[in-house]
Parts: C-alpha cells; structure tokens; sequence
C-alpha cells in the first residue's frame, strides 16, 4: 500500500504541475495577444501621424517601441507574462502621447498660409484660420459670414507641394505660389479655347498667388486667390 500512496502522490503532484504549466501558457497566450493588439494599435497611429506630417522626432519614440515589441511578440520568442504585460503597457503610453502630439500637431496644419483670400473674379473673401477653419463672406464687412470647422484628422500633405482638408463637409486645397492648382487649370483650359491672351495672364498667377480652391458635396467649387 506504501508504494501505491507514493505512486498517488507522485501521479497528484504531475497533474497539479500540469495543470499549473496549462494556465501559465493560458496566461502567456493571453499577454501576447493583448501585445499584439497593442502593437496594431501603436501601427495605426504611426500611420496617421505620418499622414498628417508630424515631424520625426515625435514619431520615433513609437517607432523604436513597436520595434521592441515587434521582437517580443514573434512567434519564436516566449517572454514571460510579465515581461508581455510590462511591454504592453509601455507601448500603450508611447501610443497615447504621440496621440496626443497628433491631436496638437493637427490645430495648426494651416497657421503658415493662414489669411484672407479673394474669389477669383468675384466678390467674396475667404479668411482662413491657423486651424483650418474657414469663414466665407462678401467684402462687406456687415455681411453675414459662412464658417466651416475644420474636421480632425482630415489634413493631407500632397504630392505636388499642395495641401487639402475638410471643413464641414467641404473639401479645400491650399497650392502655394509655383504649383498649378486643378481648379485654375480647368478654368484656364476653357478660357484658352477662346482667348489666348487672357489665357496667358491666367498662368501667370500660378506664379503670383497661393490659391485656395474650396469644392462643396456636390462637386461645385470656387477658386480664391491670396492677397
């Protein structure tokens, strides 16, 4: 009977070791995918601050995280749960604070060519504000004014030096002095069919003038000249 009480306990002490070692990798399963998530939030984020055009020095304390934690997190590698858990954490607060720098980032896009811009051949001003709002009236300064709140995370740095945003709706493309905005070539592509000359002085504010083109839902836009 001794050696069957021996066997018993032995047989006990395996099963309870087994059953600890299962939850153990329950838990370190668990750590990991929380990781993981957290490493495709952080991505996201990367992603968007980049979009938006915050500078590099504020990216890359996320950046070198999601490396670590890109390390941790591969299939080869079996950290334990507190080093998942800890890992998670520290991802998760890089994560918030360029969030936040994004957030800030994101109210100035257009404070460097904020200002007031003329509709082209007509009689409406647009004021456009360091935070991309955009308020649209007559010359009249009795006149009622239009405004249009810029829509978070809409800023988009383009290609050809140009900027577009949402405000309410409504899409705008800031093109600084030198780049060829859409709406003034369209414009000028129609007035050359009858006009060269005009056509002519039309190319020369591409040169002379940033431009603002504001395009409502519909399609339908307007072409505003900087001062």
């Amino acid at each position: 009977y001794l050696g069957s009480s021996r066997s018993a306990v032995t047989d006990l002490h395996a099963g309870t070791t087994k059953l600890r070692e299962a939850e153990e990798a329950g838990e370190r399963s668990t750590a990991q995918q929380n990781l993981q998530t957290e490493i495709d939030d952080a991505k996201q984020a990367l992603d968007s601050a980049k979009t938006a055009g915050v500078p590099d020095a504020t990216i890359s304390p996320l950046s070198a995280t999601v490396e670590r934690a890109d390390a941790m997190s591969g299939a080869a590698h079996t950290a334990t749960v507190e080093a998942y858990r800890g890992m998670t954490s520290r991802l998760k607060d890089a994560t918030d604070t360029l969030n936040g720098a994004v957030t800030r980032f994101d109210r100035h896009h257009c404070s460097s060519f904020a200002g007031i811009f003329d509709l082209f051949q007509g009689d409406a001003e647009l004021t456009l504000g360091g935070d991309c709002s955009v308020t649209l009236g007559s010359h009249d300064p009795s006149s009622p004014k239009d405004s249009h709140e810029y829509e978070a995370g809409s800023f988009r740095q383009n290609a050809n030096g140009s900027s577009t945003w949402q405000a309410d709706g409504n899409t705008y493309t800031y093109s600084p002095k030198g780049v060829h905005d859409s709406a003034l070539d369209s414009f000028m592509n129609d007035v050359s069919q009858s006009d060269d000359n005009a056509a002519g002085s039309l190319d020369d504010l591409t040169n002379s003038h940033a431009k603002l083109d504001e395009q409502d839902a519909s399609g339908s836009s307007m072409l505003f000249l900087g001062r």
